[in-house]
């Protein structure tokens, strides 16, 4: 009996879904790190241009990306005798993305610069970021497709370690600019992307295959609008008081409501883990299986809810008054 109990204990902690929670859980801890780090070296001021820029960043690389990304992951595991050609197609995709990405994301920062007087190598630096992100979340959401949560939890903990390890090296140096916190996050962000290009072209000719029809990319054009959609409602729903606050108040006051409120974003983080994991599962399913497994995937997400939610509740004020301090 006892050993049953254990077997099932070490099986429920090795699925997917608590392996992805764990990353999420470990990503979590890493930029918080980060965040710590860069609020006590750059100060205020420091801290808000770094928002600034990684705020309207995000926001290019969500609606360029046109909700491909999704519908990469989606199709992956809905068509898997059609990978090959899926990965051929969204290549060719990406590569004009990150193209016309990059100009618009030009513009964008050398805007902040002229009117928030971001640094301009910050500026610079984050210019191609919308890029490099689309690149990596391809990559990312294509091992989330085929269920390779190994590699899909891998790209996504070592940019943040990497990143705290650079922020950390910085600090103890005993300098740090906005500019070298951005090269921190930078640096990983690029050393992802390289590797999922390498493994994405693999992966594309491992099997001779048809392209997609004109169908099938209606399709995907389709799925990805509608992703899109939701991606960017809820970007808006959680960054668009950081974003007026951009335009209304200094750099300095947008760094100190930055660090407090980066304090409400892990209950969020922690229960996405059960759609990482039920997106795959859904979408090769049908019918009132798939509906089954739905409902299943959500009640677990609730009673998660239910459990931490009191535990964050309590504990937010102490966390926002402690990094109101530090900034």
């Amino acid at each position: 009996m006892c050993l049953n109990v254990r077997k099932r204990i070490r099986t429920s902690w090795r699925s997917p879904t608590s392996t992805t929670i764990a990353a999420n859980v470990a990503i979590l801890v890493g930029n918080g790190c980060t965040g710590i780090l860069s609020a006590r070296a750059l100060g205020p001021a420091g801290r808000g241009q770094l928002a600034l820029v990684m705020l309207w960043s995000a926001v290019m690389t969500i609606a360029g990306s046109c909700g491909l990304q999704s519908s990469c992951a989606y199709y992956a595991a809905r068509w898997p005798d059609r990978r090959a050609a899926i990965l051929l197609w969204c290549g060719r995709v990406a590569a004009l993305q990150t193209v016309a990405m990059t100009a618009v994301s030009a513009a964008l920062m050398w805007w902040l610069h002229l009117r928030f007087a971001v640094g301009p190598i910050l500026a610079w630096e984050y210019s191609t970021w919308p890029a490099v992100a689309t690149i990596t979340l391809y990559g990312v959401c294509y091992a989330q497709g085929i269920r390779n949560f190994a590699r899909f939890n891998l790209l996504r903990i070592s940019q943040g370690i990497i990143a705290g390890a650079l922020m950390l090296v910085g600090v103890l140096a005993g300098r740090l600019t906005p500019a070298e916190a951005g090269a921190a996050y930078l640096i990983p962000a690029w050393s992802t992307a390289v590797a999922v290009v390498i493994w994405l072209r693999r992966a594309s000719h491992a099997d001779a295959n048809k392209p997609l029809t004109p169908y099938e990319r209606h399709t995907m054009w389709s799925y990805g609008w509608r992703s899109l959609a939701s991606l960017t409602s809820l970007a808006l729903n959680r960054n668009a008081d950081q974003l007026a606050l951009g335009f209304l108040v200094s750099a300095g006051s947008l760094g100190i409501y930055n660090v407090a409120e980066s304090a409400s974003g892990p209950l969020l983080d922690i229960v996405k883990s059960f759609g990482m994991v039920g997106l795959p599962a859904v979408a090769a399913l049908s019918g009132g299986t798939k509906s089954s497994v739905t409902w299943q995937t959500l009640r677990r997400a609730f009673f998660l809810v239910a459990l931490i939610a009191p535990l964050f509740a309590f504990s937010f004020p102490w966390a926002i008054k402690i990094g109101r301090a530090h900034v």
